[in-house]
Protein backbone atom coordinates (compact mmCIF):
# COMPACT_ATOMS: atom_id res chain seq x y z
CA UNK A 1 0.00 0.00 0.00
CA UNK A 2 1.42 3.38 -1.01
CA UNK A 3 1.76 6.19 1.46
CA UNK A 4 -0.36 9.31 1.13
CA UNK A 5 1.27 12.68 1.71
CA UNK A 6 0.24 16.32 1.85
CA UNK A 7 2.36 19.45 1.93
CA UNK A 8 0.40 22.46 3.24
CA UNK A 9 1.71 26.02 3.40
CA UNK A 10 -0.02 29.07 4.87
CA UNK A 11 1.39 32.53 5.51
CA UNK A 12 0.14 35.74 7.01
CA UNK A 13 1.56 39.23 7.44
CA UNK A 14 0.03 41.78 9.81
CA UNK A 15 0.61 45.54 9.68
CA UNK A 16 1.21 46.08 5.98
CA UNK A 17 -0.01 49.33 4.37
CA UNK A 18 -3.00 47.32 3.11
CA UNK A 19 -3.65 45.75 6.51
CA UNK A 20 -3.46 41.99 6.90
CA UNK A 21 -2.26 39.82 4.00
CA UNK A 22 -3.02 36.10 4.06
CA UNK A 23 -1.98 33.46 1.56
CA UNK A 24 -3.21 29.91 1.79
CA UNK A 25 -3.47 27.42 3.01
CA UNK A 26 -2.16 25.98 -0.23
CA UNK A 27 -1.77 22.21 -0.48
CA UNK A 28 -0.20 19.59 -2.69
CA UNK A 29 -1.39 16.02 -2.13
CA UNK A 30 0.17 12.87 -3.50
CA UNK A 31 -2.13 9.88 -2.94
CA UNK A 32 0.72 7.62 -4.11
CA UNK A 33 3.47 9.40 -2.20
CA UNK A 34 6.94 7.91 -2.32
CA UNK A 35 7.14 8.69 1.40
CA UNK A 36 10.92 8.74 1.38
CA UNK A 37 13.15 10.55 3.87
CA UNK A 38 16.77 10.85 2.84
CA UNK A 39 19.37 11.74 5.45
CA UNK A 40 22.56 13.33 4.13
CA UNK A 41 25.54 14.60 6.10
CA UNK A 42 26.49 17.43 3.75
CA UNK A 43 30.13 17.57 2.76
CA UNK A 44 31.87 20.76 1.68
CA UNK A 45 30.95 21.45 -1.96
CA UNK A 46 28.29 19.86 -4.16
CA UNK A 47 26.14 17.06 -2.70
CA UNK A 48 23.88 15.37 -5.28
CA UNK A 49 20.65 13.83 -3.96
CA UNK A 50 18.52 11.55 -6.16
CA UNK A 51 14.84 12.49 -6.42
CA UNK A 52 12.67 9.36 -6.21
CA UNK A 53 10.40 8.73 -9.20
CA UNK A 54 6.87 9.90 -8.52
CA UNK A 55 7.86 12.72 -6.14
CA UNK A 56 5.66 15.82 -6.27
CA UNK A 57 7.47 17.94 -3.68
CA UNK A 58 10.45 18.10 -1.34
CA UNK A 59 10.96 19.54 2.15
CA UNK A 60 14.54 20.23 3.24
CA UNK A 61 15.34 20.45 6.97
CA UNK A 62 18.85 21.46 8.03
CA UNK A 63 20.31 20.28 11.33
CA UNK A 64 19.89 22.70 14.22
CA UNK A 65 23.14 24.47 14.91
CA UNK A 66 24.38 24.27 11.32
CA UNK A 67 26.26 27.44 10.37
CA UNK A 68 27.50 26.42 6.92
CA UNK A 69 25.95 28.17 3.93
CA UNK A 70 23.80 25.86 1.79
CA UNK A 71 22.56 26.55 -1.74
CA UNK A 72 19.93 24.52 -3.62
CA UNK A 73 20.90 23.96 -7.24
CA UNK A 74 19.36 22.14 -10.16
CA UNK A 75 22.80 21.25 -11.47
CA UNK A 76 26.33 21.92 -10.32
CA UNK A 77 27.47 25.27 -11.67
CA UNK A 78 24.22 27.23 -11.58
CA UNK A 79 23.82 30.14 -9.13
CA UNK A 80 21.08 28.40 -7.16
CA UNK A 81 18.94 29.53 -4.24
CA UNK A 82 20.55 30.20 -0.84
CA UNK A 83 18.72 28.30 1.92
CA UNK A 84 18.31 28.83 5.64
CA UNK A 85 21.26 27.25 7.45
CA UNK A 86 19.27 25.63 10.31
CA UNK A 87 15.78 24.21 10.69
CA UNK A 88 13.26 24.41 7.84
CA UNK A 89 15.31 25.41 4.81
CA UNK A 90 12.67 25.14 2.14
CA UNK A 91 9.66 23.37 0.68
CA UNK A 92 9.43 23.09 -3.07
CA UNK A 93 6.78 21.69 -5.40
CA UNK A 94 8.19 20.01 -8.49
CA UNK A 95 6.90 20.64 -12.03
CA UNK A 96 5.01 17.91 -13.90
CA UNK A 97 8.37 16.41 -14.89
CA UNK A 98 10.41 16.51 -11.67
CA UNK A 99 14.21 16.57 -11.77
CA UNK A 100 16.08 13.29 -11.32
CA UNK A 101 18.31 14.93 -8.70
CA UNK A 102 18.91 18.09 -6.72
CA UNK A 103 22.25 19.51 -5.62
CA UNK A 104 22.87 21.00 -2.18
CA UNK A 105 26.14 22.92 -2.17
CA UNK A 106 27.51 23.38 1.33
CA UNK A 107 30.09 25.91 2.45
CA UNK A 108 31.56 23.33 4.84
CA UNK A 109 31.20 19.79 6.14
CA UNK A 110 28.29 19.29 8.54
CA UNK A 111 28.47 17.13 11.65
CA UNK A 112 24.76 16.17 11.57
CA UNK A 113 22.38 14.95 8.90
CA UNK A 114 20.12 17.12 6.74
CA UNK A 115 16.66 15.56 6.36
CA UNK A 116 15.15 15.61 2.88
CA UNK A 117 11.52 14.53 2.75
CA UNK A 118 10.06 13.55 -0.62
CA UNK A 119 6.28 13.64 -1.06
Amino acid sequence: MAASGTLTVAAGIIGTPLGQEISGPLSVTNSASVGQITQVVLQSGANTVAVPAGSLAVVIVMPSGNTNSVTLKGVTGDTGIPLSTAGLAGAFVFPAAPPTSIVLTSGGTNSSATYILFL
